[in-house]
């Protein structure tokens, strides 16, 4: 992770580790659940990334 990084960031990287460690299953949708009680998303990621590289946001 670069420096760089914010939550979103963090967000997909450990909702991606979950599922490839536990699945789909129970554990692995509770790390994403987590995340999305915290208002923080995978598409709060993606938009972080467009916007890191130059490309426009969609609204």
């Amino acid at each position: 992770m670069s420096a760089q990084a914010q939550f979103a960031n963090v967000a997909a990287g450990t909702v991606a580790a979950a599922m490839v460690c536990y699945g789909k299953g129970e554990k692995g949708r509770a790390v994403q659940a987590a995340w999305q009680e915290v208002s923080v998303t995978r598409a709060a990621a993606a938009g972080l990334l467009r916007q890191q590289s130059g490309q426009p946001q969609e609204v």
